[in-house]
């Protein structure tokens, strides 16, 4: 039996750090391209900080820490307003947040490696997009494999299918009628 492609309900560790790697992309190409790191990947960072506290606290998937449930922060209402507590001690918190660093400059670290190798490829990828803002995956894909940027934005702006003009769209905007069709045979054999 196969998982779905997109199940995120039974994640491997390895697609998790795969994912997390993934997600710091963006901030690790700003770094390399720009040399500063702006605050446009701000909600990458949050969720690949999710997702490596759930690693620690929810999936036991630390080595460190083993395969133990901390059970995250719950919410607990105290008076006018909601309060967090802990199922664990102030040491083992210090613990799960160094593990959590851990993982994210680990993955931070592997992604900076993947686009400092394809650096071609990012710069290709970074010019299309300051040029054109919005493209398709298959449009990214081939410029960051080396395909001219203009030309496959071209290819792209291109109708798929010619659509056939009247000869005289003037006369038919005019009168309002259509153009005359000639009658067609009929196909269907008994």
């Amino acid at each position: 039996m196969t998982l779905p492609k997109d199940d995120w309900m039974h994640v491997t560790k390895r697609r998790m750090e795969d994912h997390i790697c993934m997600t710091m992309g963006g901030r690790v190409a700003e770094s390399l391209v720009f040399g500063d790191v702006s605050t446009g990947a701000s909600q990458d960072l949050k969720q690949s900080t999710s997702s490596a506290r759930k690693m620690v606290e929810e999936y036991g998937m630390s080595d460190t820490l083993g395969p133990v449930f901390y059970g995250g922060d719950t919410e607990v209402f105290i008076a006018k307003d909601w309060g967090h507590s802990k199922n664990h001690s102030d040491e083992v918190a210090a613990r799960i947040d160094a593990e959590i660093q851990r993982i994210l400059e680990e993955q931070y670290n592997r992604a900076k490696d993947i686009l400092e190798r394809n650096r071609e490829g990012l710069d290709r990828v970074a010019a299309l997009l300051l040029k054109y803002e919005r493209v398709t995956g298959e449009q990214f894909e081939s410029v960051y494999r080396g395909a001219d940027a203009d030309e496959v934005m071209a290819r792209s702006e291109k109708p798929a299918v010619a659509e056939e003009t009247p000869e005289e769209p003037d006369a038919q905007a005019e009168t309002g009628s259509q153009p005359e069709t000639e009658p067609q045979p009929d196909t269907d054999t008994e």
